[in-house]
Formats: C-alpha cells, sequence, structure tokens
C-alpha cells in the first residue's frame, strides 16, 4: 500500500511513520503542506493507494487538499482518512463532506488507527466495499451531503464515540410509481439517484443532514433530532421536489420517511450500526403499511 501522508507536525509524522511501518506499511511519502502533497500526487512514479490528512495546515486546509485529491480522476474513491485535534462537530462534518472516508483525532488512538488501516487494506483488496456501486458520473452531481456508506457509517461512529446528543440517525425510502402502484425494482430511482438526491437535502434543509445511499432506494440520513410532526412536514416537501421530477407519463417517485433514533445513545463503534439497522428498518415498515 503507497500512503501520502500529508502533516505540518514533524513529530506527528515521525509517530505516523512508526505506526504505519508497524504494520508492515513500508511504502510511504510525508509532506508537510497541501500544495506539497498535490506536487507530490503529480510527480508519483507509482499511484498512491490512500492519503493521511491532517486539518490545520499552513497554506491550504485539510478540507480543500481533500477537494482537491478527490477532483482527481484516478482519486475519486481513494480512501482519505482525516487526522487532526480538532473534534467539534463542524470540522467533523466539514471533513466529509469534503471526501474523508473517516475522521481520526490526535492524540492518536493506535489500537483505532490500527484498525482503520486494516479496514483500508481490506477496502483496497476488494473484501470491503464503500457501499452500493454508484457510477462515477453520477456520483459527481450528487450534492456534497451524499457521502458513501462506509464514510456515512464511520461519521455516525465518530458522533456516537463523542456522545453527541445534537444529531439523530434515520432513513428515507424512495419508490417509483406507476398507476399509483409502487414498482419492485429500485433500479429506476437509482438512475435519477443525483436529483433525487438533491431533492432530499433541499427538503431536509431544516434537519441539516450528511446522507448516504444504502440500496434498494433507502438513503441513510443523520441531522438534527425532530418530532414526528417534523418528519411528516420535510416527507411532504421532498414529495413535493420528487413529483416536480416526473414527466407526465413516466413514474412518479414518492419517499417514506422513518422514526428518528438519537446517536447520543451510541457509546462505541461496535453498537454504532445498530441505530442505522433501526432506521432502516423504521423507513421500510413506514412504507409496507401503506402498501400490504
Amino acid at each position: 500500500m503507497h500512503v501520502l501522508v500529508v502533516d505540518d507536525d514533524v513529530i506527528m509524522c515521525a509517530v505516523i511513520d512508526e505506526l504505519l511501518r508497524s504494520l508492515g506499511l513500508r511504502n510511504l511519502t510525508i509532506t508537510h503542506s497541501g500544495p506539497e502533497a498535490l506536487d507530490a500526487i503529480g510527480s508519483a512514479a507509482i499511484p498512491f493507494d490512500c492519503f493521511i490528512v491532517d486539518l490545520l495546515m499552513p497554506g491550504m486546509h485539510g478540507d480543500e487538499l481533500c477537494r482537491s485529491i478527490r477532483a482527481i480522476g484516478k482519486y475519486a474513491q481513494s480512501p482519505i482518512v482525516v487526522l487532526t485535534a480538532l473534534t467539534d462537530l463542524s470540522s467533523i462534518e466539514q471533513a466529509f463532506t469534503a471526501g474523508a472516508l473517516d475522521f481520526q483525532t490526535k492524540p492518536i488512538n493506535r489500537k483505532r488507527f490500527r484498525q482503520k488501516m486494516l479496514e483500508i487494506s481490506h477496502l483496497l483488496s476488494g473484501r470491503l466495499t464503500l457501499g452500493p456501486p454508484i457510477a462515477p458520473e453520477m456520483r459527481r452531481e450528487l450534492p456534497p451531503q451524499v457521502i458513501d456508506r462506509m464514510a456515512f457509517e464511520n461519521y455516525v461512529k465518530r458522533l456516537g464515540l463523542l456522545g453527541e446528543l445534537h444529531r439523530c440517525v434515520f432513513a428515507v425510502k424512495v419508490v417509483a410509481l406507476r398507476d399509483d402502484r409502487p414498482l419492485p425494482d429500485p433500479a429506476l430511482a437509482e438512475e435519477r439517484l443525483a436529483e433525487i438526491g438533491h431533492a432530499l437535502c433541499s427538503g431536509l434543509s431544516a434537519q441539516d443532514v450528511l446522507m448516504a445511499y444504502a440500496g434498494d432506494g433507502l438513503f441513510l440520513c443523520a441531522g438534527r433530532p425532530s418530532d414526528q410532526a417534523g418528519m411528516d412536514q420535510a416527507a411532504a416537501e421532498i414529495n413535493a421536489r420528487l413529483l416536480a421530477l416526473s414527466a407526465p407519463g413516466e413514474a412518479v417517485f414518492r419517499a417514506w420517511a422513518g422514526k428518528t433514533i438519537r446517536v447520543g445513545n451510541v457509546r462505541s463503534e461496535r453498537t454504532a450500526k445498530r441505530p442505522m439497522e433501526l432506521a432502516i428498518r423504521s423507513a421500510s415498515d413506514r412504507f409496507e403499511a401503506d402498501w400490504t
């Protein structure tokens, strides 16, 4: 694995270097700023497989570097791990919308860092996936709030580890209808994924969401808590926007929003997937209740 480390702290670079080498990763390039990192990317004889990026650096913020890396075609899906002393919610969310796969905090938790690098190794070898496949041209059209499924799970884990009480998880199921009956194949929704993503983000703007496509027409969302009346209102706004996507004679899209589940109850990485599973079940149950 060819790893590019970007951090202006020389001591931290030495720590990362030692940790990576202890994992048998010796093909490393260390840089100390965003411009230096981009120069290294441009001149690399062997493409990089993974990036470890600090946020607070002179000349170029780490978020800007993440977006610059993502804009390079062959690195559009490459794993980027943000490693920073920042722990505020705004920095976490900005890093994920800029393209980070994960957000790790300083001082380094060695066990968690090793687990993350093992996960990335499995991702690169094909033993793990980022989530349901999305065509590159479609991905470029998605709003920045829509991130990969694996990145979304890492985001929720980070919220849970922080004990974040001001975010919740919920799911929205989008189904194509024809003659007022649901079509069982989610492919129609997936063909319009970018437009649906924009409709969801607009309709859920009050909830300030990040989201990921989970397959089968389901979108996982994390945002501000809302009661059922608020979620019903958001679903009505989403459905008004979805209706505008369909021309006469085409299938019409409709959304069902499930219950919100507070992330603050998640206290470890091991239990972080539970609220996502409950959210998907709730949205699916609301859809099934209308059609059974």
